[in-house]
């Protein structure tokens, strides 16, 4: 399936936006959907690499979590193994 598809199918929109350099991308709810903010000051490489991540998030459905979002990233970063 590609991408496009994808997101299509999922009802998820994705923008590109002046961002603080600190933040390179978030998903929020948007109706029945989501929408995925891109920082448009990273490269395109960058803006991929940060849109897989914000899928991801949704895949976990971390959208509806309770825990803290500093939690539910270092959990999505933790390579098993890793010190």
């Amino acid at each position: 399936m590609l991408l496009e598809d994808y997101l299509a199918q999922n009802d998820i929109c994705v923008l590109s936006r002046p961002l603080p350099l600190s933040v390179r991308g978030f998903v929020f709810r948007r109706g029945m959907g989501y929408c995925i903010v891109l920082n448009d000051r990273y490269c395109e490489h960058s803006q991929r690499r940060t849109l897989r991540h914000e899928l991801l998030h949704l895949q976990r459905g971390d959208d509806s979590s309770a825990l803290p979002v500093a939690l539910l990233e270092s959990q999505l970063h933790y390579t098993p193994g890793q010190r």
